[in-house]
C-alpha cells in the first residue's frame, strides 16, 4: 500500500506523470522512503518522502522529492544517498 501511494503521489506531482514507467519497489535509505523511475522522455529520476515528527494522528509535515538525470545517464545509489541526505524541511 505504502509504495503504491508513493507512486501515485510521483505520478500527481510530475508534468508527464501519465508517461512514467518502471517503477522500482519501494525502499527506504537514510530515512526516506523512495522509488527509482523512467520519465516519458527517459529520464532517469527517484522519488523520495520522508515523514516528519508525530503529530497526533499524522505528522508535522511530510516532504517529498524528485531528482531526474538526463536521458542515458542512470542515477547512482551514491547520487540517491546524497540527495536524501539535502533533502529537508525547513519552518519559515
Amino acid at each position: 500500500m505504502e509504495g503504491s501511494s508513493l507512486q501515485k503521489d510521483i505520478r500527481n506531482e510530475m508534468k508527464d506523470g501519465n508517461m512514467i514507467h518502471e517503477f522500482s519497489p519501494m525502499g527506504n535509505r537514510g530515512g526516506a522512503d523512495y522509488m527509482t523511475f523512467m520519465t516519458g522522455a527517459g529520464n532517469s529520476c527517484v522519488g523520495i518522502r520522508r515523514y516528519g515528527p508525530s503529530q497526533g494522528e499524522g505528522y508535522r509535515w511530510i516532504l517529498y522529492g524528485v531528482r531526474c538525470d538526463p536521458r542515458g545517464r542512470p542515477i547512482t545509489d551514491a547520487q540517491i544517498d546524497g540527495f536524501i541526505s539535502g533533502a529537508s524541511y525547513r519552518s519559515s
